[in-house]
C-alpha cells in the first residue's frame, strides 16, 4: 500500500470530525471529506513524507470556506444531540455539556480546542490557522482556563 494511502485511511475519522464541526451536517461534511480525499489521492506521489492529516484538514477548511458553508458556532443540529444507544448516559451528558460550553465560547476557542482534541501539536495548529505559535499557545491556555479544564 502506498504510504500516503495508509496515512489517509488513518486520518479519515479526523477529517470527518473536522468537516462536521465546520458545516454541522453529516452528509455535507462527507462530500467535503470525499473531495479532500480525491485531491490527496490525485497528488499522492508528490505528498510522500508530508503531514497528510494537516494537508487534508487544510483542504477541507478551504473547501468549506470557499463554498461559504461554515455554520455559526452556536448552531447545533439535531443529529449532534443523538446518542449511541450503547453509550453510557453519564458520558453523553458530560460530552454534551463540554460541547455546549465550547460552542458558547465562540469560534476562536472552538476551532483551537477542536484541533487540540484531534491531537494536533501547537506548531501544527499554528500552521493550520496561519498564526504565530505563541498566539496559538496563548489561545489554548486562555480557552482551557475559561473551560476550567487546565489538567487536559
Amino acid at each position: 500500500m502506498h504510504p500516503v494511502d495508509e496515512q489517509l485511511l488513518e486520518h479519515l475519522s479526523a477529517f470527518s470530525l473536522y468537516a462536521r464541526y465546520l458545516v454541522r451536517n453529516t452528509d455535507e461534511a462527507e462530500s467535503y471529506v470525499q473531495e479532500a480525499c480525491k485531491r490527496i489521492l490525485e497528488r499522492r506521489n508528490r505528498l510522500i513524507g508530508e503531514n497528510i492529516k494537516a494537508y487534508g484538514i487544510r483542504i477541507i477548511q478551504r473547501l468549506v470556506y470557499d463554498a461559504g458553508r461554515m455554520r455559526p458556532f452556536n448552531e447545533l443540529n439535531d443529529e449532534s444531540q443523538v446518542a449511541d444507544p450503547d453509550t453510557d448516559p453519564d458520558e453523553v451528558f458530560m460530552a454534551d455539556e463540554l460541547l455546549n460550553r465550547i460552542v458558547q465560547m465562540g469560534r476562536v476557542c472552538a476551532e483551537v480546542l477542536l484541533l487540540v482534541a484531534m491531537r494536533f501539536k501547537q506548531r501544527e495548529i499554528a500552521q493550520q490557522l496561519n498564526l504565530p505559535a505563541n498566539t496559538v499557545a496563548t489561545r489554548i491556555s486562555r480557552c482551557k482556563q475559561r473551560l476550567d479544564v487546565g489538567g487536559l
